[in-house]
């Protein structure tokens, strides 16, 4: 009788690993399905910039240079490196618009270690006084919220960001975990 109960209990346990076994096999095979999408969609993204702000860019005299290289997992979301990549160049077009002179805009994302860089360099105009650690917009409505927002983002996951304003020039830069 113990050794029945002994062969039992082996059986129930040898059952549990099987399962446990094809959880885990599951579990993997839609990690993978993930990382396929995700690069999918940092394609798209990818696309999406050459195709919407920097072909705008383009298309109003301005020279692009953008070089990306991106990992296949950010703690950024999606929506938020949207946001925050969106703004920027949002505002560096601006900036290329009030300069005098040739007008550039110089766009790297990129791994710095286990951190994503981001640089950003344009044309502008004159030298932009500070407001505590962010540039006061020359824009009239409902704007200047866009280096706040960036801001935030990038804070929020243990980043940082700097901007700095000389005359003719406009810089921002982000350094961010780039895995949660």
């Amino acid at each position: 009788m113990l050794k029945r109960t002994y062969l039992r209990l082996v059986e129930m346990q040898e059952e549990q690993a099987r399962q446990h076994l094809e959880e885990v096999r599951s579990i993997h095979n839609e990690m993978r399905g993930y990382k396929h999408d995700f690069h999918h969609h940092l394609q798209a993204l990818k696309g999406q910039l050459e195709a919407g702000q920097l072909a705008q860019a383009r298309a109003a005299g301005i020279a692009v240079t953008a070089e990306t290289n991106l990992p296949p997992e950010l703690s950024l979301t999606d929506l938020e490196l949207s946001i925050v990549i969106g703004n920027l160049l949002d505002n560096a077009i601006e900036g290329c618009r009030s300069a005098a002179g040739e007008k550039f805009l110089r766009l790297s994302l990129r791994m710095k270690g286990d951190m994503l860089y981001f640089y950003l360099l344009n044309s502008a105009g004159k030298k932009q006084k500070k407001v505590g650690s962010l540039f006061r917009t020359g824009k009239t409505g409902a704007h200047g919220f866009g280096l706040h927002r960036a801001e935030a983002i990038v804070k929020q996951h243990g980043g940082w960001v700097k901007y700095n304003s000389e005359d003719g020039a406009f810089t921002s830069e982000f350094l961010v975990p780039a895995a949660c």
